[in-house]
């Protein structure tokens, strides 16, 4: 089911999209700030089983609005949202108080539309990279009547990536959360989690004393922290005491007079409407100064900062397409695309660019320092990657590979082009180096690369597996970098035996000389590495033999 939900108020729209979720979990959420930008969306065939709309937004009449919606959408359901103190005399369509609940959105939409009307039942999401761990919360919870979920993969391992995806499919009562987890941990979903669920309980499950992990903890928006072993007496009395919490910052947020006021208008703020939403979806809102929106767009510089790039691409993509149509391929590459874009953005990241088969991603540091989250993000494509493959084995495709280059810099983000032609720009030598990194990938038959100032950057390197892959002379540029490799996401037999040669690699003398390498590769001749760094190897020395070098 699609609504939408017309309101100046950021709080009533949140909490009202929550509810409807809660009725309809596949429900279509889509917001306007104003009827003005409603007219223009609908007016462009978009289509809405219920508008859910506030009093007096801006210069449409009320009587105006409905009629349009009754011409252009004569199956919609209009719902009305009084305003603090406002009576509902007799009005034809069904309207909201201002301090709604659940119960009044199904009473303004019985008998229209099919909804789960049974009493709520609780909900709660278990975040825990321990299947013993999750097995425990979830009887513990289910013991106090909570409907149970758990946030996993297609490996049934669990981090803070997939607690993050878990909460744009439904809506949760509470969150049990994890703080140490592979790829992404709890800290980090929290951060993310809260930038949609301001309130929502959200409380760590963890073995380590409270003490260590209560400053981080509420740093990053953790409700409450529960020790292991769980006890149920506990935990229920620390979930109970922050859903109640929750309660009340809704009561005081829907039912405050804060909520009604009209905000002061900001400047720096892109205003929302149905043109700057369509926008966002090809210049990211980084690449835009506020008045972008409201003249013509214009050129120039926006920013210059530090980032993470990520740079991805599919391997042999050209032979593939040899044995595609045109059509083929357009569907192919936007069912791809539709993979890796939410995993981008759930570790906080931009696609900036779709080049071809290419992907090009930008990651803000956090403090300078924090680029865990890039590194993080090209592991979980590689492991996406591998559960897609299944289903392409399964009818009857050939399995793709995709490599991955993570390179930290500068870069300056803009809007450039000529006068008839714009389109946003990233430069700086930080991104041709994370594609030269991805190209190393093929080079070096291996899945993710990273550079040495992605590595130093790092703020614990100790839970990723990394080895060197030495210095190297990319394209284009003068000095030469050392290059890492990432094998978090390899299997355990290839995990294994990269360890064994990163040891041997560390414990040599001269580990990259020739003779070293013709060992490894007799030592590890699976490892396609060792022929790579050879056949570099041995083309730069014939180089610098070359008179004409």
């Amino acid at each position: 089911m699609r609504f939408l939900i017309v309101h100046e108020s950021n709080a009533t729209k949140v909490m009202l999209g929550k509810i409807l979720r809660s009725l309809v979990p596949d429900a279509v959420i889509t917001n306007c700030s104003n009827r003005k930008n409603t007219i223009l969306l609908i007016s462009s065939g978009s289509v809405f089983d219920a508008v859910f709309y506030g009093k007096n937004e801006d210069e449409v009449s009320e009587t105006d609005f409905l009629g349009l919606l009754n011409d252009v959408l004569p199956g919609c359901h209009p719902v009305s949202i009084l305003s603090s103190g406002a009576l509902n005399n007799e009005e034809s369509t069904p309207s909201l108080p201002h301090n709604f609940s659940r119960l009044h959105v199904i009473q303004s939409l019985h008998g229209r539309l099919h909804l789960n009307e049974r009493p709520e039942t609780k909900r709660a999401l278990v975040v825990d990279d321990e299947r013993v761990s999750r097995l425990v919360n979830r009887k513990l919870l289910q013991s106090m009547g909570f409907e149970v979920y758990e946030a996993t993969n297609g490996f049934e391992a669990t981090n803070g990536f997939e607690a993050i995806n878990a909460t744009r499919k439904r809506y949760y009562d509470v969150i049990l959360m994890d703080l140490r987890m592979p790829y992404m941990d709890g800290y980090d979903a929290t951060r993310s989690i809260r930038k949609d669920f301001p309130t929502l309980p959200i409380i760590a499950v963890t073995a380590e004393p409270t003490d260590k992990v209560k400053g981080k903890g509420m740093e990053c928006g953790l409700s409450a922290i529960v020790k292991k072993p769980v006890h149920r007496r506990d935990l229920k009395a620390t979930i109970d005491t922050e859903m109640e919490k929750h309660q009340r910052n809704i009561d005081e947020t829907l039912g405050g007079e804060a909520m009604e006021a009209t905000p002061a208008p900001n400047p720096e703020r892109l205003q929302s409407s149905p043109f700057s939403e369509d926008l966002l979806k090809f210049v990211p809102k980084s690449f835009l100064k506020p008045e972008d929106l409201k003249r013509n767009l214009q050129r120039g510089l926006r920013s210059t900062q530090d980032c993470s790039v990520l740079f991805v691409d599919i391997r042999r993509f050209t032979e593939m397409c040899e044995k595609m149509s045109a059509e083929q391929v357009f569907n192919f590459l936007n069912a791809y695309f539709e993979l890796i874009e939410p995993i981008v953005h759930g570790f906080g990241g931009i696609v900036y660019q779709f080049l071809g088969d290419g992907i090009v991603c930008t990651f803000p540091l956090h403090k300078g320092i924090f680029t865990n989250n890039a590194v993080h993000c090209a592991i979980s494509i590689q492991d996406h990657v591998t559960i897609y493959n299944r289903g392409r084995m399964r009818a009857g495709y050939d399995p793709i590979e995709v490599g991955c280059g993570v390179a930290t810099g500068p870069l300056a983000l803009g809007i450039c082009g000529s006068p008839n032609r714009l389109e946003v720009g990233a430069f700086g030598s930080t991104m041709n180096i994370a594609a030269r990194c991805q190209g190393a990938c093929r080079e070096f038959g291996i899945g993710i690369i990273i550079t040495s100032d992605t590595y130093n950057r790092l703020e614990n390197p100790e839970i990723f597996l990394i080895r060197s892959t030495g210095h190297h002379h990319l394209k284009g540029l003068r000095n030469s970098i050392t290059l890492y490799e990432v094998f978090n996401h390899n299997s355990p037999t290839e995990r294994e035996r990269k360890s064994t040669s990163l040891h041997r690699l560390e414990n040599h003398p001269d580990p990259f000389s020739v003779g070293n390498l013709l060992q490894l590769e007799a030592d590890f001749p699976e490892d396609p590495l060792w022929q790579g760094l050879l056949k570099r190897k041995t083309s730069t020395m014939a180089k610098d033999r070359s008179p004409l070098s």
